[in-house]
Formats: C-alpha cells, sequence, structure tokens
C-alpha cells in the first residue's frame, strides 16, 4: 500500500489488543504494543490462517497455533 489509509482512532485498538479489517481485497491487522501500532497483512503466509488466530506471546511476537512457529510482531 502505498498511501494512508484511516483505521481508525487509538481507542478501537486497546494496549495489547489487534484489530483487523479488509482494505482493497486485503485483509490487514493492526497490533497495539504499549501505545506503538504494527499494520500486518493478516495472515500466516505458510499456510494462508489468519494471524488473529494465533496466540500472542510475551507481547511482542504472535504463534501459529497449527505450526507453532513463532513469528515477531514489530519486525
Amino acid at each position: 500500500m502505498s498511501e494512508w489509509i484511516a483505521f481508525g482512532n487509538t481507542f478501537n485498538t486497546p494496549n495489547g489488543s489487534c484489530r483487523s479489517e479488509k482494505f482493497d481485497g486485503t485483509q490487514v491487522v493492526v497490533f497495539n504494543l504499549s501505545g506503538n501500532f504494527y499494520p500486518l497483512e493478516d495472515i500466516f503466509a505458510h499456510n494462508g490462517e489468519a494471524l488473529t488466530i494465533g496466540q500472542p506471546t510475551e507481547g511482542k511476537e504472535i504463534t501459529c497455533p497449527r505450526h507453532g512457529a513463532r513469528f515477531c510482531i514489530r519486525t
């Protein structure tokens, strides 16, 4: 995406939570980690499942429920 898209205000995504919406056919998730917001495509690339079905780990990572693989939300 090469342009800014309004996703909502910060009250829609409290600390430690995430919010997922579709934009132009792409599902996007925004994670709020201690007031810092991280947008990602809402998909585990290796199996096509949504990131939002994963379990947050240590607040910075998400764990794939299918394979146990862990991914850093921040990077």
